[in-house]
């Protein structure tokens, strides 16, 4: 029920709904309002003002959002563009742009998000351009690279290659693999296997230290 919507299509559903234009088959619409686009199988609630294109989605509490692809879940989204499959967004993110599949962000802002399988919780101010990587409470960095794994406020860091590790470590450039950094700060590193544990403003440019 509701009013104002132009549904097309068989099998759509509504409840407690109102303005939504949509194409579409077996979606559901549940105290949403203004939502456009086309689907297949996409449930919405408690979302207004998204534009859609989507197949086989959740969409709950999302709104002023541009979403294509399959397979979505979202949650507490908003002002996002998401366009890939089966990515998932929870506990507020907004202001985010993610292409790819198989992402999931958790609880963060602001952030550029192309690749897949990427981790990303309560982290801010990304841009990563690449895939596997994790990141847990570290904002503002810059990763090219896959497989690298941030966490516990790691954060200013440019890292353009893949399988590196940082703990509590700011402000670092790196442009190899393999690097551990713990409580490391300040660091240019251009070389491989190194392992830094409280180690401040060093430059590295050579390997296995």
């Amino acid at each position: 029920d509701g009013f104002g919507n132009n549904i097309i299509g068989l099998q759509n559903e509504l409840n407690n709904s109102n303005v939504n234009i949509f194409i579409g088959q077996e979606c559901k619409f549940n105290d949403s309002y203004v939502n456009i686009g086309f689907g297949y199988k996409t449930n919405f609630k408690n979302s207004f003002r998204n534009f859609i294109e989507t197949e086989s989605s959740e969409i709950e509490k999302s709104n002023y959002n541009i979403i294509s692809g399959y397979d979505h879940n979202l949650n507490k989204t908003t002002k996002s563009i998401i366009i890939g499959n089966d990515n998932t967004t929870k506990n507020d993110v907004s202001k985010s742009l993610i292409l790819g599949y198989k992402n999931t962000i958790d609880a963060s802002y602001y952030n550029v998000i192309i690749g897949h399988d990427n981790d990303i919780k309560e982290s801010d101010s990304l841009l990563i351009l690449s895939s596997y990587n994790k990141l847990d409470n570290s904002d503002t960095n810059i990763i090219y690279g896959d497989e690298n794994n941030l966490q516990e406020n790691s954060m200013y860091n440019l890292i353009s290659d893949n399988y590196n590790s940082l703990q509590k470590s700011s402000k670092n450039i790196i442009f190899s693999r393999y690097n551990k950094l713990k409580e490391a700060n300040n660091n240019v590193i251009l070389n491989t296997y190194n392992d830094l544990q409280n180690a401040n403003n060093n430059v590295i440019l050579n390997t296995y230290n």
